[in-house]
């Protein structure tokens, strides 16, 4: 029973692997510190700093500042950023040649929300395998299939999504307040948490003033596109290797900033 246990859960850790993938910033004076990338552009409206900032929940994410430099308002508007991409070998994709624009950050917001661990997508072969393990693990008696009572959701002050405790409750009958249990907030949820925190939102910005925050694009292009050249070592299901070529993600601003365009690399890790 191991062993077969064993070679199902080899067969869902391979083959699903994507390539890992940085963007660099072709300003030479773009330090490399993670998240210290930040890139400036001027125009005669507005100077925009940006920093690629990490890719997630299936999303690119970049850290925006923009200062208005106008003696009138300006609306800075996070779903009019767009990107596009290209490639020096000159096999870009018909697909993929158009401009990809930001996500709305309402629409961001509530994914963010609803978002899992496992990106709220569970493939079926992926699901029928992980129960097969769970039942074998079972039968050989791996697994106690009676559930865990100290679960800290079965704590009544435990409230899940509030990264820590609630008050405890008290009744006529049971005038005395239960103990309540420290749940520490998992590292997702805090991601999740600043993800929300930090979205660009519409902003009417006065002359001088500025504002900052993160701009959110589907990641999915870019993973298209890399998807012709996988890393060394990926599984079954990753694309046969083609010849090399350099690809490259263009960050360009809303027309109402400038228009102004960063230009990155898609470094391979």
């Amino acid at each position: 029973m191991r062993t077969i246990a064993i070679g199902i859960l080899a067969l869902m850790c391979c083959g699903c692997a994507a390539p890992a993938y940085d963007l660099v910033s072709h300003d030479p004076e773009s330090p490399w510190l993670a998240g210290q990338r930040w890139v400036r552009t001027e125009s005669s409206r507005a100077t925009v700093s940006a920093s690629f900032d990490r890719c997630w929940l299936d999303h690119l994410g970049f850290e925006v500042e923009v200062v208005n430099q106008t003696d009138a308002p300006l609306v800075v508007d996070p779903k009019q950023f767009t990107f596009t991409l290209a490639s020096s070998a000159g096999d870009l994709p018909h697909s993929l040649a158009q401009r990809f624009a930001a996500e709305d950050p309402a629409r961001m917001h509530t994914r963010l929300e609803q978002a899992t661990p496992s990106g709220g997508v569970l493939d079926p072969l992926l699901l029928v395998a992980g129960v097969a393990v769970v039942a074998l693990a079972v039968l050989a008696g791996t697994i106690d299939p009676a559930p865990n009572q100290d679960s800290a959701y079965e704590d009544p002050g435990y409230a899940p999504g509030t990264g820590g405790c609630v008050a405890p409750q008290t009744s006529a009958e049971d005038p005395d307040p239960q103990p309540v249990k420290w749940v520490p907030v998992s590292d997702f949820d805090r991601e999740r948490e600043r993800s929300m925190g930090e979205l660009l939102q519409r902003t009417e910005l006065q002359p001088g003033q500025s504002v900052r925050g993160e701009v959110w694009f589907p990641a999915k292009p870019l993973r298209r596109l890399l998807g012709s050249s996988p890393s060394p070592g990926h599984g079954i299901t990753a694309a046969p290797p083609r010849a090399p070529s350099d690809h490259a993600l263009t960050l360009r601003t809303p027309e109402a900033l400038g228009g102004q365009e960063i230009v990155y690399s898609i470094a391979m890790e």
